[in-house]
């Protein structure tokens, strides 16, 4: 059984193990929960439906850890995502320097990027310049240094992460 639940807040907890992001969930009707270890839900918390605010439908296990969590009633048409060197550059030149030496992981093997644009969306940005069409000066679709894994290709090697928007049908 799923529930329907609004967040109220998230706090990023320490990664499982294994290196995967693990989140604590505040829920509006005044429960909270633990994601489980591993799950792909939380590689998409922050965006996409999954925000401080937004709806969601929640399935535990037995021992009251989110199993699962899917947004419920979004009503973004995208996916906020941080993706790799290798993976904006494949979208932008169509090969990156990675292409000569082999891959790890093959770059934007988990989107369709035939839907996905560079950069995030006006409202997704946190420089305040929402208003200003040109973000010549804007720095906040680059993070310098994340330990995170790519949204493009599930690569685990930490470094540059760039903004990327996959647009939903």
């Amino acid at each position: 059984m799923k529930d329907i639940k609004a967040i109220r807040a998230i706090v990023r907890l320490k990664n499982s193990v294994n290196g995967n992001p693990r989140f604590r969930f505040y829920f509006t009707d005044g429960t909270a929960a633990t994601s489980s270890s591993g799950r792909p839900f939380c590689y998409q918390v922050g965006g996409g439906g999954m925000c401080e605010g937004d709806e969601v439908k929640v399935e535990y296990t037995r021992a009251g850890r989110i199993e699962n969590m899917e947004p419920h009633g979004s009503t973004k048409d995208y996916v906020a995502l941080w993706v790799c060197v290798d993976c904006i550059m494949h979208h932008a030149n169509g090969e990156c320097d990675g292409c000569y030496e082999g891959h790890t992981e093959e770059p934007l093997s988990l989107l369709d990027y035939t839907k996905s644009t560079m950069g995030h969306p006006q409202q997704e940005h946190e420089c305040g310049r929402q208003d200003d069409i040109y973000f010549s000066d804007c720095d906040c679709e680059t993070n310098t240094f994340s330990s995170s894994r790519c949204d493009g290709c599930g690569s685990d090697y930490h470094g540059e992460r760039h903004a990327m928007t996959e647009w939903i049908d």
